[in-house]
């Protein structure tokens, strides 16, 4: 019985650590995939997709909140996103409006 019970907890110990490894390599494609959305040539393609992107990211990171790539990458993409996209929009509604 006690070896049952230690090999419980020693599966349960090693299943966390292969999720937050399996979290962080998952954070570390996404982040490498801003990159392509930087070389895109469909820009609609890319404002559609970014926030899906974003979305992902942010989720990866309540669980891994101290990866400093994933953190600096959601920074470059949330930046990314508001100035090719966002400011843009915002601009042009500001100048309809005056």
């Amino acid at each position: 019985m006690n070896w049952f019970a230690v090999t419980v907890a020693a599966l349960s110990l090693t299943g966390c650590s292969i999720r937050k490894m399996a979290l962080k390599s998952m954070g570390g494609a996404l982040s490498n995939a801003s990159d392509e959305y930087a070389r895109d040539e469909d820009p609609e393609l890319v404002k559609g997709a970014l926030p899906f992107s974003l979305k992902v990211m942010e989720t990866i990171l309540r669980e891994t909140p101290r990866d400093a790539s994933l953190l600096l990458n959601l920074t470059k993409g949330f930046t990314q996103y508001g100035f090719g996209f966002l400011l843009p929009d915002a601009e042009e509604l500001e100048r309809v409006m005056l």
